[in-house]
């Protein structure tokens, strides 16, 4: 099998009209996405710097399925300021994310420790119109209890229900299993009786 770090380059994209093949959104993406899951996903950002970058009649522009790839590239590899600056520019250059790229991002933050960033996206969607779904709450709370951060997951939880978003057997599940392991077993008693009644 032909591995994509031994059929990529930068110039190698710009000659495929030469061959009769004109690069569109799909083309773009899929070598996004290959690059990122190689790891290589500053080399990926260089591509997506091309294609901003290339202004002419009939060239494709990176939209927010290009961003997100590069992003969710960039957390995956640990650089979590190089994901969110990237995440900042998409928005700076007018790409409005929907609410898959918004988990997407607070997941990431969370799985960082990220929290206080975390939630400046979540109050950023919010503002934006964007309404967050039960995801959007599930990762903010198992991003809190990770962290033992008991009282904040319990007002993400209330805030949740308050939003009409209510809590899920997921979200349940999930806070039940990190009780338990941190010794808190009594409380995770009473989520279970409240979720019997």
């Amino acid at each position: 099998m032909l591995s994509l770090s031994h059929t990529y380059s930068g110039p190698s994209v710009l000659k495929m009209p030469e061959l009769g093949c004109t690069p569109n959104i799909f083309s773009y993406s899929i070598l996004l996405k290959g690059l990122c899951n190689e790891k290589k996903s500053r080399e990926a950002l260089e591509l997506l710097h091309m294609m901003a970058d290339d202004k002419s009649e009939g060239k494709c522009q990176p939209d927010v399925v290009s961003y997100a790839t590069i992003i969710n590239g960039f957390f995956k590899e640990g650089d979590v300021a190089k994901a969110y600056s990237i995440f900042l520019k998409m928005l700076d250059y007018g790409i409005s994310p929907n609410v898959v790229i918004y988990n997407s991002v607070i997941d990431g933050l969370c799985k960082a420790h990220e929290m206080h960033m975390a939630e400046e996206v979540l109050q950023q969607m919010v503002d934006k119109g964007v309404m967050p779904c039960t995801t959007t709450y599930n990762t903010l709370i198992n991003g809190y209890c990770l962290l033992g951060w008991w009282k904040e997951a319990i007002i993400m939880l209330k805030r949740m229900s308050r939003d009409g978003r209510g809590p899920n057997v997921v979200t349940y599940i999930m806070l039940m299993e990190h009780l338990c392991k941190n010794g808190r077993c009594s409380v995770a008693r009473k989520i279970f009786d409240y979720i019997a009644e």
